[in-house]
């Protein structure tokens, strides 16, 4: 919904980052703010992983870089992009091979600085410079030509909406939580998450690596989706190609907004869609979207505080 830092990279293919956020120490991510959209997803024993999609401008340090997932391959099909991750499995690795042989980069298999393990304060991390990826994943092989990518509809007013949002708590457990705060000054949705520190967990702000600043997106977007489990350390989700019934929960301006959300083949990015069947807008900006499972609750629990229980139960 705004215009682009570069414009030629909207004729390239996206670049699609994969990152850790557990164990704790990884924290804090880099290069989350500088991106278009952010999925988060769970990956087993109440942690989640995130995905960062690049488009519109690039970042020179994302990361720490996280092993691959299936939904990763799900995700670099709808968006038509180009992949970064840590390692992956047999199973993943052989997806990735089959769907992906052209646009996955695992670490080690492309040369700093597109993909380069450093030494900072939190230990030995690998982390991406989605420009420098990019040139290289054209160098290297024939990507073919990058898909128009028609998904969201943007929209600086809103209109009508269901509820006040000023706070989104979702708990995985008692101990991994991820709760947006709205900031009415900024119009932004601010990050906070669960901290442990000498057996005590708090809830604390999350800041950006890269630039030190808060992270903040203008949009939250929860999906609920149909979780495959395969075991309790490797899950997919179901798009559910085509069917535009999958109930959506919007947060922006500080409000919440009922929709549906649907991608039309394996090959499109998601589209979301009020209650009447018309596009829903987001605020123009950047998005947050988290895949939570059919069977997660929401509940308001003030007037304006809604609690999210993640559950596959």
């Amino acid at each position: 919904g705004l215009l682009a830092q570069d414009k030629t990279l909207l004729n390239e293919r996206p670049v699609l980052v994969k990152i850790a956020n557990w164990p704790q120490n990884l924290r804090p991510a880099a290069g989350l703010n500088q991106a278009d959209l952010v999925f988060e997803y769970y990956i087993g024993f109440q942690m989640n992983h995130l995905v960062a999609v690049f488009h519109g401008r690039d970042s020179a340090r994302v990361g720490p870089l996280a092993p691959a997932r299936m939904v990763d391959a799900r995700l670099a099909e709808h968006y038509q992009g180009i992949v970064a991750y840590a390692s992956a499995d047999s199973t993943v690795e052989k997806i990735f091979a089959e769907v992906l042989a052209d646009r996955a980069f695992a670490r080690g298999f492309a040369p700093c600085p597109a993909i380069c393990t450093i030494t900072d304060t939190t230990g030995e991390n690998t982390f991406v410079d989605t420009a420098a990826l990019r040139a290289h994943a054209g160098e290297e092989k024939d990507l073919g030509e990058a898909a128009t990518l028609l998904g969201f509809t943007f929209d600086s007013r809103l209109a009508d909406w269901d509820a006040d949002a000023e706070t989104l708590s979702l708990q995985y457990a008692d101990f991994s939580v991820m709760e947006w705060r709205f900031d009415g000054i900024a119009d932004q949705y601010v990050l906070y998450q669960d901290f442990a520190d000498q057996g005590s967990i708090r809830i604390v702000q999350s800041m950006d690596r890269s630039e030190g600043n808060r992270i903040a997106f203008e949009n939250v977007l929860v999906l609920f989706a149909n979780y495959i489990e395969y075991n309790p350390t490797m899950y997919d989700v179901d798009f559910r190609e085509g069917d535009p019934n999958q109930r959506a929960l919007l947060l922006r301006d500080g409000k919440l907004i009922h929709g549906t959300w649907s991608s039309a083949d394996p090959f499109s990015p998601i589209n979301l869609l009020g209650n009447t069947g018309a596009p829903l807008p987001l605020k123009p900006g950047r998005t947050w979207i988290i895949f939570v499972s059919t069977n997660s609750k929401a509940t308001q629990t003030k007037t304006s505080n809604w609690e999210l229980v993640f559950s596959l139960q």
